[in-house]
């Protein structure tokens, strides 16, 4: 999953996750954005679809633009 650096810089300050750690290891890159995905919805008041946008941008615009991706993309499966 992409991280980006303001989150690896706190998940390495709160839980001692590494930036190498997420980059070089799957499972814990896919942890780190399963934690990432749950922070959102959880801000977004348990909103699925708005903690996915929020993942990526909280700038309305983006939001909504990478939701429609997700759920084309959840479509094929």
């Amino acid at each position: 999953m992409q991280i980006n650096t303001v989150w690896a810089q706190r998940l390495q300050a709160n839980f001692g996750v590494t930036a190498t750690m997420i980059t070089h290891d799957f499972c814990w890159s896919m942890r780190a954005g399963a934690y990432i995905l749950r922070y959102e919805i959880n801000s977004a008041n348990g909103s699925f679809w708005d903690g996915v946008g929020h993942y990526h941008s909280r700038t309305p615009k983006f939001k909504m633009e990478y939701i429609d991706r997700v759920y084309q993309n959840s479509l094929r499966f």
